[in-house]
C-alpha cells in the first residue's frame, strides 16, 4: 500500500471507549480487543474521515518530504488497523479536511487480545438455552 492510499475507519463491527491515554477498541466480528496506546487513538479518531499516511503526517506537523520515516511509521501502523479490521481502504480522491487543531505526535502503539473471542462471537440474546443456561456456545 502506497502512503497516498487513503484508510477510514469501518465501524460496523467495531466499538471503542477511550480511557485516559488508552484507547480501548473491540472488534465484535473477530472477538478481539485492542489497546490503543501512543499516538494511536489520536490517528484512530483521524481516521473518522477518509486519509492517508501523507495526511495524518501533515496532521501531526511533519513535511511528508522530509519525513519519510514517519509516514512510513504511520503506513506501518494504518496496515496493522487494516490486519485487525478497524479501517478499510477508500476510493482515491481529495483527502477530508483538517481537524482544526494540531496534534502532538507520539509513536502509536496496538496490543491484541484473542483470549475472550469465543465468548464475545457468541450471540447472548440468541444462543440461550434453558437447561444449559447462558451463554452456550452452540455445537
Amino acid at each position: 500500500m502506497k502512503p497516498e492510499t487513503r484508510y477510514k475507519l469501518d465501524t460496523k463491527a467495531l466499538t471503542f471507549e477511550k480511557f485516559d491515554d488508552e484507547l480501548i477498541v473491540i472488534n465484535l466480528a473477530r472477538g478481539t480487543y485492542s489497546s490503543l496506546t501512543g499516538g494511536a487513538p489520536a490517528i484512530f479518531d483521524l481516521l473518522a474521515e477518509a486519509r492517508s499516511a501523507t495526511d495524518i503526517a501533515r496532521l501531526f506537523g511533519f513535511d511528508p518530504d522530509k519525513s519519510l520515516e514517519r509516514v512510513s511509521e504511520i503506513a506501518a501502523f494504518l496496515h496493522l488497523l487494516v490486519d485487525n479490521g478497524f479501517v478499510g481502504c477508500v476510493a482515491d480522491g481529495p483527502s477530508s479536511p483538517p481537524p482544526p487543531n494540531p496534534f502532538a505526535w507520539s509513536e502509536p502503539a496496538i496490543e491484541v487480545f484473542h483470549d475472550l473471542s469465543d465468548l464475545m462471537k457468541l450471540d447472548p440474546i440468541h444462543e440461550v438455552d434453558a437447561e444449559a443456561g447462558w451463554p452456550t456456545k452452540p455445537q
